[in-house]
């Protein structure tokens, strides 16, 4: 049975929770998405869409417009994944936002107050992870996180108490692509907020493909691991991590040593001053921190697919 398009309203959600979505000459993938929120009564939702420098604005400005509450953010010249993201959580104007990438949607909606009430019990709780399944065209990967507290956690489909992000900065301008989940659970867990994943809610990545340079993502993998090192970690550690990552970059991909190379310098660059605007955890919170990432970060769970599943 087709779920009723006011779903989100009746349960609640539409005065608490924003849906964000970053997206970037991908209207396919977000056409698909939308209609999958649809499907499961979060028609009405409210949503807030940043086209982060589409070259046909005109496509995704049509599909926001099939939205009854949205608002449609429109950059001129990329600003990058992270800084769309960041910027979703600036303009939010609810307690919540939930952030989804534009091939990523929720299975079900029954689940959301769930995830509220959460919150609800809990000041500190500041993120809730929930189960992914990445879709690839011969693979399917699900998260394999234990239910409760997290240490880490996959960017694609989470719910963030606003306040909270904001009060430990959000993600810092020198991000691009890649290793903002890690610094944001870094600085969450310095502040003394908790993470929880609920693998009650399931969020589905169709992974596409689209519009992804694996020279670019290489580059900006590695430029963001460089940044997490210098804005978090304790001096020592960092300096020790910074070296052994290039390394380590160098022989998994030595394809893309140029790309690796330029992330690393780059990140070293842009990282040393702004270490100075972030606030490190401390020797004790790093030490305990990594304790309970190893403890609680399982392997994903990967099973062959033969064909990429239908739209």
């Amino acid at each position: 049975m087709t779920a009723p398009q006011n779903e989100g309203l009746a349960l609640g959600l539409e005065n608490r929770c924003t849906i964000g979505i970053t997206t970037r000459d991908r209207a396919e993938d977000l056409r698909h998405t939308l209609e999958r929120l649809r499907a499961i009564g979060l028609g009405e939702m409210r949503y807030l869409i940043v086209d982060d420098g589409s070259e046909n604005p005109e496509s995704l400005r049509t599909l926001a417009a099939t939205l009854p509450r949205s608002r449609l953010i429109r950059h001129e010249h990329s600003m990058g994944l992270v800084q769309s993201r960041h910027q979703m959580a600036s303009l939010c104007e609810t307690e919540f936002l939930i952030s989804l990438d534009d091939d990523s949607y929720f299975l079900e909606a029954g689940q959301l107050p769930d995830a509220l009430a959460e919150f609800d019990r809990d000041p500190r709780l500041a993120l809730l992870s929930f189960r992914i399944v990445q879709l690839k065209p011969h693979e399917r990967r699900e998260t394999q996180f234990p239910e409760g507290p997290l240490y880490w956690f996959r960017g694609c489909g989470y719910m963030l108490r606003v306040k909270a992000f904001r009060d430990v900065g959000g993600y810092p301008a020198e991000f691009i692509y890649g290793g903002e989940e890690t610094h944001l659970t870094m600085q969450l867990y310095r502040a003394g907020h908790q993470m929880r994943h609920f693998p009650q809610i399931t969020v589905e990545h169709q992974w596409s493909g689209g519009a992804r340079d694996r020279s670019q993502m290489e580059y900006n993998f590695t430029r963001g691991q460089v940044l997490v090192k210098l804005f978090n970690e304790p001096l020592l550690i960092a300096i020790a991590g910074v070296t052994g990552l290039i390394l380590k970059r160098l022989l998994n991909a030595p394809q893309f040593a140029g790309a690796h190379l330029s992330g690393w310098l780059d990140g070293i660059r842009a990282g040393l001053p702004g270490r100075f605007r972030q606030n490190q955890l401390t020797w004790n919170q790093y030490r305990a921190l990594r304790q309970e990432q190893a403890r609680c970060k399982l392997p994903e769970k990967v099973e062959p697919q033969q064909i990429h599943p239908a739209a």
